[in-house]
Protein backbone atom coordinates (compact mmCIF):
# COMPACT_ATOMS: atom_id res chain seq x y z
CA UNK A 1 0.00 0.00 0.00
CA UNK A 2 2.71 2.58 1.35
CA UNK A 3 4.73 1.73 -1.73
CA UNK A 4 5.95 4.88 -3.77
CA UNK A 5 4.51 7.02 -1.51
CA UNK A 6 7.14 6.55 1.73
CA UNK A 7 6.08 9.99 3.27
CA UNK A 8 2.31 9.49 3.63
CA UNK A 9 2.86 8.95 6.93
CA UNK A 10 5.27 11.07 7.97
CA UNK A 11 3.94 15.22 8.06
CA UNK A 12 6.69 17.37 7.72
CA UNK A 13 6.34 20.85 9.29
CA UNK A 14 6.07 22.25 6.62
CA UNK A 15 2.87 20.59 5.34
CA UNK A 16 1.28 21.35 8.56
CA UNK A 17 1.76 24.68 8.35
CA UNK A 18 0.12 24.69 4.81
CA UNK A 19 -2.92 22.79 6.41
CA UNK A 20 -2.94 25.36 8.66
CA UNK A 21 -2.70 28.51 6.81
CA UNK A 22 -5.66 26.80 4.38
CA UNK A 23 -7.66 25.97 7.57
CA UNK A 24 -7.40 29.88 8.09
CA UNK A 25 -8.31 30.73 4.58
CA UNK A 26 -11.15 28.04 4.64
CA UNK A 27 -12.87 28.91 8.27
CA UNK A 28 -11.94 32.13 8.35
CA UNK A 29 -15.55 33.20 8.72
CA UNK A 30 -15.69 30.91 12.42
CA UNK A 31 -12.05 31.94 13.21
CA UNK A 32 -11.80 35.24 13.80
CA UNK A 33 -8.23 36.78 13.30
Amino acid sequence: MLQGHPQGWLIPEQAIGDLLSLARLNCGRCMPG
